[in-house]
C-alpha cells in the first residue's frame, strides 16, 4: 500500500487481558444452583476460564458451550463437558443453548 502512496498508521484499538480476579462469583452461583453453563466463545478466553476456575468441583458439572471445535479441544482433555454450535454466529448458539436446556 505504501509503494501506491498510502500513509499507513497502526492504532490498537483492542487487546485482550486476562482477567485478575479469581472465581468466587462463578462458585456462589453454583453454589445456589444458579449456574447452569458457561458460553465462550473465543480459544483465547478458555484458557483464561480454566486458570481461574482450576480445581473447582463445580467445573466439571457445568457445561461449557462454545462456537468452534478448536475452543473445545483443550476442556475436552480435561474431561469436562463440551458443547460445540453447529455453525458460527449467534443464531448456532441460541439453537445449542435452547437444545440443551431441554433435555
Amino acid at each position: 500500500m505504501r509503494a501506491r502512496g498510502a500513509q499507513i498508521t497502526f492504532a490498537e484499538c483492542y487487546q485482550h487481558v486476562s482477567p485478575h480476579t479469581d472465581c468466587q462469583y462463578l462458585t456462589t452461583l453454583w453454589a445456589q444452583k444458579k449456574l447452569h453453563g458457561i458460553v465462550v466463545t473465543s480459544s483465547e478466553v478458555m484458557p483464561h476460564l480454566l486458570d481461574l476456575a482450576g480445581n473447582q468441583p463445580w467445573l466439571k458439572h457445568i457445561p461449557l458451550f462454545v462456537n468452534h471445535a478448536r475452543i473445545a479441544e483443550q476442556p475436552i482433555t480435561m474431561g469436562l463437558t463440551v458443547k460445540v454450535a453447529e455453525a458460527p454466529g449467534d443464531e448456532a448458539m441460541l439453537a445449542l443453548l435452547t437444545t440443551s436446556s431441554k433435555q
